[in-house]
């Protein structure tokens, strides 16, 4: 399925007019369009004021849908809910925290990724997709793709306030890949 299928999907299924309340933002693979088959549906969303405060409004959002499951774990650390359900044969994952979502790392992460696509073009996307197809996570692809050999998620979310020179210049800066 491509990104505009996916997008499609989305809107036809009122997912995210069901999450309105949680500020809901497509990340990851699918909106990237660095996705595979097996890929997931990612929706960052922001739980707050707290976890057990909207879990009602969450299953009434999301229980409509089919193979849904709710969980409420740590994650990165933090307390965490994650809701998975399918949705048109794909699954799907909400992911959310009592905190807004542009501090959610998932969020960031697709920021700073989007960024990079537009500023290093066809070539840094190919490289991430052929990474990807080699088995690597979507962060781990963009980190290896840019010659680092550093922690993903780490070096991700330090180039989340970086302006684009700083992120054009990454590609240059990395030891070869």
């Amino acid at each position: 399925m491509t990104r505009d299928e996916i997008s499609r999907l989305i809107e036809a299924s009122g997912l995210m007019r069901r999450l309105a309340r949680f500020d809901p933002h497509w990340v990851g693979s699918t909106y990237l369009g660095l996705h595979d088959d097996f890929s997931d549906i990612d929706i960052c969303c922001s739980f707050a004021p707290s976890l057990e405060a909207t879990r009602t409004d969450v299953e009434a959002a999301c229980g409509v849908f089919g193979d849904y499951d709710l969980t409420d774990e740590i994650y990165g650390g933090q307390p965490s809910r994650i809701v998975r359900f399918r949705m048109g044969g794909i699954p799907v994952e909400v992911w959310g925290r009592a905190h807004p979502v542009h501090e959610h790392e998932f969020y960031r992460f697709t920021q700073v990724e989007q960024r990079l696509l537009a500023l290093h073009g066809p070539d840094l996307r190919e490289d991430v997709v052929r990474r990807r197809r080699g088995g690597a996570d979507t962060e781990t692809a963009f980190v290896r793709a840019l010659g680092f050999d550093a922690p993903p998620h780490v070096f991700l979310l330090d180039q989340f306030d970086k302006d684009d020179s700083a992120l054009r210049d990454l590609r240059e800066a990395g030891p070869s890949a």
